[in-house]
């Protein structure tokens, strides 16, 4: 086949529900992933690559349906070996390694299959409820040769103050050469991570305003991928489990920290969308039209 250019454009949509409250939870209410791709070829074989590439997506399938996820939470564990938050500062958005810029802030994207609704303002002391936002995507090709898997990406979440950031994934497994940015799959599996530890802090404000003082606290985790047939028409991807354990230092009460651990992992997005089933929007465009 002869493709001359493949793109992926997305949307995921999440939602908080009673924020700053007992009852706050937080969901990934869809996901959209729309393939774009340049070629002469036949719509017919355009669709059964776009088949192939969703059958052989391991964390579509763990997205688009329930996965189990082994949860553990430890209180004052022997595991912190001296580690602690300490407040810093980033330099610079630039981050480098091995002469290829890995991060970077770049302009603002322009999508031509999803309509990007204008940033969302928070009040931190008036959340709305509910509080609903999107974070939007570009992958693309990277054009490297030597690394035919690697790909740019450039990614922004649809609120207020944030920037767009631009990263790339390295999913050259087979090839010579040490990789040049993490895997896709990286990528998932410490974003998750991050999106625990951004409801752990929230809820620890949440807490600290009714006099309850959480430490310190941090987010391990283990995602076990399967990929059966790979390079082959028969390809199948599978999220076959999450190991998540949330360890938390802190001298309260047992009970407040445990309530304070599973409003946390309530509050995470990802898990959520790991967990359930979700609402998965899959297009491929060919020369710029929608196949039907």
């Amino acid at each position: 086949m002869d493709v001359e250019d493949a793109t992926v454009e997305s949307e995921i949509v999440f939602r908080w529900s009673d924020p700053m409250s007992s009852n706050w939870a937080g969901f990934t209410d869809k996901v959209i992933s729309n393939i774009l791709i340049r070629s002469n070829e036949s719509p017919e074989k355009i669709e059964a690559v776009k088949q192939l590439a969703l059958n052989g997506w391991a964390v579509g399938e763990g997205l688009a349906n329930a996965t189990d996820i082994d949860v553990g939470i430890l209180i004052n564990a022997d595991e912190w070996s001296g580690l602690h938050a300490r407040p810093g500062r980033v330099e610079s958005p630039v981050s480098m390694d091995g002469g290829r810029t890995i991060t970077n802030v770049t302009p603002d994207l322009t999508l031509q299959t999803v309509e990007i609704e204008d940033d969302l303002a928070v009040d931190m002391q008036d959340f709305p409820n509910p509080m609903i936002f999107s974070e939007i995507a570009i992958a693309e090709s990277a054009h490297d040769a030597q690394r035919p898997y690697l790909h740019r990406v450039r990614a922004k979440s649809l609120t207020q103050n944030y920037q767009t950031w631009e990263l790339y994934a390295d999913d050259s497994r087979g090839y010579e050469g040490p990789d040049r940015a993490p895997t896709s799959r990286d990528y998932f599996t410490v974003g998750t991570s991050l999106c625990l530890m951004s409801q752990l802090t929230a809820n620890q404000m949440f807490l600290q305003k009714q006099g309850i003082e959480i430490k310190d606290f941090r987010v391990e985790h283990q995602f076990d991928y399967q990929q059966d047939g790979f390079m082959t028409p028969a390809t199948t991807g599978h999220l076959d489990g999450v190991t998540t354990r949330v360890i938390v230092k802190g001298d309260v009460e047992k009970d407040a920290v445990m309530d304070f651990a599973k409003q946390a992992l309530r509050m995470c997005f990802a898990g959520e969308g790991i967990q359930q089933a979700t609402d998965m929007e899959t297009s491929v465009y060919l020369n710029g039209d929608m196949l039907r």
